[in-house]
């Protein structure tokens, strides 16, 4: 995955990068970073409501995992 969004990357392909890693591997921080680093400020900034609304809704609770 990683070696299709460098490749992407360095195309400057940045919105198609931005969305493998969204989409596929669940990468918010480098998503949003590679949009940034596609000018695509906008839609960087829609991907940070969209989280952070996700987060502070009243029904989120975080379910620990057993690391056993």
């Amino acid at each position: 995955m990683t070696s299709h969004v460098e490749d992407l990357s360095s195309k400057k392909r940045y919105t198609e990068a931005a969305r493998v890693l969204l989409d596929y591997s669940k990468d918010i921080r480098e998503g949003v970073i590679a949009l940034v680093s596609g000018n695509a400020f906008s839609e960087a900034g829609r991907v940070v409501r969209v989280i952070f609304s996700f987060l502070n809704h009243p029904n989120f609770e975080i379910i620990p995992t057993d690391q056993a």
